[in-house]
């Protein structure tokens, strides 16, 4: 389908959708409800969005809801409160996060371009899209299903950085080598932190960024003043060793929404 073709069908969707609103304001012409719809419509015109009443989408395995509206590539947006149950996070949550997102979005003005969030007010009516991106961030951060989010889609995100060439840049280094420095978590968690190294000192020691949040910019460290212990591989390799995927992509697309492990107590 060209262009011009999906321009033309996309456009008489809308035109299709606004004649329905113009129909159901025939029946109660005084709802604040159709004012809404209105705004809904000029959402989906501005943003090249189609209208799904009958399509749902499954959120990795932890729940299916509602598409409202979806994008040409498969990207979909959804009522926010809908996410209750499949999140685990109460309305109160969610209402948070969404005016957070909401006051970031307007500041970076991106609200036309790459909304992740759209907020429809019309008269006492009110309604609280959000973009799957957003739903996405949503599992990762604040979820309490968010560990096993990780888990589950990380290989499917790994075969995501292969092919978006994002795996090159995190193996990146002025020397060609990388440190991965083992560190143990306030929660005694153990971790591996992959470093490029920028260059070695006379004792060979590996030099790297400061990673730490208070470090001044250009900021440089010994690796051993962070730990004791250490490995150093050829950057490409560590990238790979890291981020590069473990799993076929068939596969990783089944973990990723196997959902959550319930025991049998639950």
């Amino acid at each position: 389908m060209t262009d011009q073709t999906t321009t033309s069908v996309h456009a008489q969707h809308i035109a299709d959708m606004r004649e329905a609103v113009a129909t159901l304001r025939t029946t109660e012409p005084d709802r604040n409800s159709w004012d809404a719809l209105d705004k809904l419509v000029d959402f989906a015109e501005q943003q090249g969005l189609h209208f799904n009443p009958d399509t749902h989408a499954n959120l990795w395995g932890f729940g299916s809801v509602r598409v409202v509206l979806s994008e040409p590539d498969g990207g979909f947006w959804v009522r926010l409160f809908s996410l209750i149950e499949p999140t685990g996070l109460d309305d109160v949550e969610l209402y948070r996060l969404f005016l957070e997102e909401l006051a970031e979005q307007d500041q970076e003005g991106r609200e036309d371009d790459h909304p992740s969030v759209h907020l429809i007010e019309a008269g006492d009516a009110r309604d609280l899209l959000v973009h799957h991106d957003f739903v996405m961030r949503v599992f990762a951060t604040h979820s309490p299903w968010r560990k096993e989010y990780f888990e589950n889609t990380k290989e499917l995100m790994h075969h995501a950085m292969e092919k978006s060439g994002l795996l090159g840049i995190f193996g990146a280094s002025p020397t060609g080598f990388t440190a991965i420095a083992h560190l143990t978590t306030e929660d005694g968690e153990a971790i591996k932190l992959s470093m490029p190294i920028r260059r070695f000192d006379a004792d060979e020691v590996p030099i790297v960024a400061a990673p730490f949040d208070d470090a001044a910019e250009g900021e440089e460290m010994r690796i051993t003043d962070m730990t004791s212990t250490y490995e150093i591989c050829r950057a490409d390799d560590a990238a790979r060793s890291i981020f590069g995927p473990k799993v076929d992509e068939g596969t990783a697309t089944e973990m990723a929404f196997r959902g959550p492990a319930l025991t049998a107590e639950q």
